[in-house]
């Protein structure tokens, strides 16, 4: 119970620490709207993202609601720190627009983007860093209903250990795997028994029954039948693409 209040009131602290760390756009000017992620590992700066949005250890964000990738703000306001988002942060850079956030357009190839329209593909397309892993923020924490340890300020949530609401311990956890792990595989015992039993006497009873006389309906020729709706076409995917989506954040400065 102790251990829970303190990773309580640890989480709480490492949240208004970032809430009181200005962030800014490229161009130097500071924005109220980007809230810090989370400093990766051996970086001087950290990334800043939209309320309620993921942020990667490449420095970009992701919006969970619709999947899309952007370049948000930085804790540098020279933006030149290692760990900004040094993305679309230029005038110079056709489609980017550094008073801003700056949605990614994927252009077709692995880990190739263009600034804010796919059209910009051809013309001015970069590389970006990959992986980018998701980094514990309260964004996260409230997605998952966790509450975070002490390495959350700097360590991806894929590899974060954190304890779970319902405060079930590892030891009761083991003795919950094997109290429901032992009836489990007695079920499956009985149940094979009965299938392969029940096959046996299919087969039996399909031995003495006489086979019946098949004969074929008469075919029929004409036309195909119409498409179906929805037949026509190439089928839509129902997986998410493999590159990050690309619609464009319209979101408040």
């Amino acid at each position: 119970m102790q251990l829970c209040k303190l990773l309580s009131i640890l989480s709480l602290a490492i949240g208004i620490a970032s809430q009181t760390t200005t962030c800014y756009w490229p161009n130097g000017i500071a924005t109220t709207v980007a809230k810090p992620c989370p400093t990766p590992q051996g970086k001087a700066a950290a990334a800043c993202c939209y309320d309620d949005h993921y942020c990667l250890t490449n420095g970009l964000c992701v919006d969970p609601s619709d999947d899309t990738l952007y370049r948000g703000a930085c804790t540098d306001p020279k933006f030149d720190a290692d760990g900004c988002p040094k993305y679309c942060d230029r005038s110079e850079i056709i489609g980017a627009d550094p008073a801003t956030h700056n949605g990614l357009w994927g252009c077709g190839f692995t880990a190739v983007y263009a600034c804010n329209h796919p059209s910009f593909c051809l013309q001015a397309n970069f590389t970006i860093e990959q992986p980018g892993k998701i980094m514990l923020n309260t964004a996260v924490e409230s997605d998952l209903g966790i509450i975070a340890t002490a390495t959350s300020s700097s360590t991806p949530s894929s590899s974060v250990r954190t304890e779970r609401n319902n405060g079930t311990s590892a030891g009761a956890a083991a003795g919950i795997g094997v109290g429901v792990g032992v009836p489990l595989a007695i079920a499956v015992v009985v149940l094979s028994f009965l299938f392969v039993r029940e096959r046996k006497k299919v087969k039996a009873a399909e031995a003495a029954t006489p086979m019946r006389a098949y004969s074929s309906p008469d075919p029929k020729y004409g036309p195909p039948p119409p498409w179906a709706p929805g037949q026509h076409g190439d089928a839509v995917s129902p997986e998410l693409p493999t590159t990050a989506h690309q619609a464009r954040h319209e979101l408040p400065q």
